[in-house]
This record gives C-alpha cells, structure tokens and sequence, in this order.
C-alpha cells in the first residue's frame, strides 16, 4: 500500500509539473496588440456646439487558441468623455464599451468574421474614422449637483432637451485611431471626489433588486489608470 501511495503522489507530481510547463508555453505563445482610440461627442446648445474628447489606449491579449473563438483579454486605459454644458452643467460619456468599441465602429461585417489578430492589426491604422452606431453609444449620465456623486442621472441620447431643456440635442459621437497621447486629468478636473480602486459605487440601494441608478455606477466608469 506504502508503494502504491508513492507512485501515486508520484503521477500526481507529474502531472501537475506537465500542467505548469504547459501554461508558461501557453502564455508565451499569447500576442499582445494595442492601439490609442479617440472618442468625440459634438453636442448642440442653445449658445452654439459644444464638444469633448478623450483618448484611450485599448490592450487586447490574444491567448492560444482564443483568436479563433474570437476572444481573448481585453483593457482599457484612459477617462470619460467630459462635455463642458452652460450654467456648469457636465455631459459625460462612461468607459464601459469602449474596449470593442472599434471593432464594431470601424470594422466592416466581413473583418468582423476574421481572428482576433487581423481586427486587432486593422485597428492599429491611425486615422482611421466613423461614426458610433447608435448600439455602440456608451452610457451617458450627468450629476444635478457635480459635488454629489449620488445624484448621477442617466441621459438619454435621444433626447438630451429632456435633461437639460430646450435646444440641448447629441449632435455626433465619432471614433478614431490616433497616435495622440493617452489623454488624463479632465474628468478629475471636474470630478474632485473620484478615488482609487477598488472603484466604489456612487450610490447605495437597500434593494438589490432594483437598485438605484446611482448604484449600478462605479468610480471605474469614469477613469481607469491601470490596464
């Protein structure tokens, strides 16, 4: 019994050894791509158009085997869109999306069917332009006082008179690839309480049914320093 308990911690040593060698050359085999995107809102006012920007770099890991399944591991770095509104109101455009945002902006339906590497190196062309499908468009809030961060509202895109009043319209909302530096500072500018991770929500609801809006944002959704 001794010896067979022996030989079996023995095979189980092995195969946890092979396991091991298998990840490390598993992990060596990944591609790593990355590309710096600019994403521009254009919004109408009753004083003229008013418009904000940020550029984001996107990282996109592409472990063995996954670029056929049309996965891998996606990042992103980079801050909210801020869109400076009159009488100090803010529009701002959340993170969330913008890791694929490109692919389905600035792809065609057939690259879209390609690996992951191909959409990955046609993302990589700096100029490369379109217009946000209106599917694609990331979640756009507001604050009623912007030194409360519960009282966050969502906006809808569709009909921005209906948060900020007559003559307030989304004009555009556009993407690019660019080489610009990645672009920090302009939502903290605005948003004095933002903090660190681990990212807390801005809200809490005793309901975890139906929580409030507030709850279902995060500190993430505006900057993400690390990816």
């Amino acid at each position: 019994m001794k010896r067979f308990s022996n030989f079996h911690q023995c095979a189980v040593a092995a195969r946890l050894a092979l396991l091991m060698m298998l990840a490390l050359v598993l992990a060596g085999c990944a591609e790593e791509f990355s590309w710096r995107q600019k994403l521009v809102l254009v919004v109408e006012t009753p004083d003229g158009e008013r418009r904000g920007e940020s550029v984001g770099v996107v990282r996109w890991r592409d472990a063995t085997g996954a670029s056929e399944m049309g996965m891998g591991q996606l990042g992103f770095r980079g801050e909210a869109v801020v869109v400076g509104l009159s009488e100090g109101r803010y529009l701002f455009a959340l993170i969330k999306g913008r890791q694929v945002m490109g692919q389905y902006t600035l792809l065609d339906k057939a690259m879209l069917g390609k690996s992951l590497p191909e959409r990955a190196q046609a993302l990589q062309v700096v100029g490369l332009k379109g217009r946000v499908p209106p599917e694609r468009y990331p979640k756009l809030v507001t604050f009623e006082d912007i030194t409360r961060p519960e009282t966050v509202r969502q906006v809808d895109p569709n009909d921005l008179a209906a948060t900020f009043g007559e003559g307030y319209a989304l004009k555009s909302i556009t993407l690019e690839i660019t080489d610009e530096p990645v672009t920090m500072g302009r939502v903290e500018k605005v948003l004095g309480w933002l903090g660190p991770y681990p990212e807390p929500t801005l809200g809490k609801s005793e309901d975890i049914y139906s929580p409030i809006f507030a709850a279902t944002v995060n500190h993430g959704d505006f900057i993400r320093r690390q990816k």
